[in-house]
């Protein structure tokens, strides 16, 4: 195994990122990372009224994303999938994915399909080779989705994916569209 392991700085990101993923999806607990005695993550379990508020806390507590009040939060259950989370707003783009977070049943995966049907809801809202922030957290029935597919457990696949594609997308373009309204073309 040490053959496979790359510089200590670059294993050192690998761990920050794994700890900063569960520290997204679980705001009401604690998390500290040291090392070589030095505090890199200290974050408080986040203890507000609810889950969306703790989440929102959270994210601008981990990530470079500015104030809380200034992400579009998503809150829909239609049919057997429930999405929660929050989206950036469109003049917040950034130009690489760094900052997307897709989250099923509380475990971070990699999911291009669905990463692309949230980028298909913003549309002509974004500059071209831009990106938008957003941290999505899919419920759903254990039944519909395989999380066999890789050894990490980081790519999952569904039982009907353009379903679910098109299910996202269309939470996602609600909740743009209630936050954002209609623009004023006069």
């Amino acid at each position: 195994r040490r053959n496979f392991l790359k510089r200590p700085q670059t294993e050192l990101k690998h761990i920050l990122d794994a700890v900063q993923v569960l520290a997204m999806s679980h705001p009401g607990v604690a998390f500290t990372l040291q090392h070589d005695g030095n505090v890199l993550l200290s974050l408080d379990a986040e203890t507000g009224e609810t889950l969306a508020t703790n989440q929102a806390a959270r994210l601008s507590a981990l990530l470079p994303i500015g104030d809380a009040e200034g992400l579009i939060e998503v809150d829909e259950s239609p049919s057997y999938l429930s999405v929660k989370g929050f989206l950036g707003h469109p003049d917040d783009a950034r130009r690489t994915r760094g900052l997307q977070f897709l989250f099923v049943n509380g475990r971070w995966v990699r999911h291009r399909y669905l990463e692309h049907a949230v980028h298909a809801a913003y549309e002509y809202l974004l500059p071209e080779g831009s990106y938008p922030f957003f941290a999505l957290f899919m419920d759903i029935d254990p039944r519909h989705v395989d999380v066999n597919v890789h050894p990490t457990k980081a790519e999952v696949k569904f039982d009907d994916e353009r379903g679910v594609y098109g299910m996202l997308r269309a939470v996602v373009g609600r909740a743009l569209g209630m936050t954002l309204g209609n623009p004023d073309f006069s």
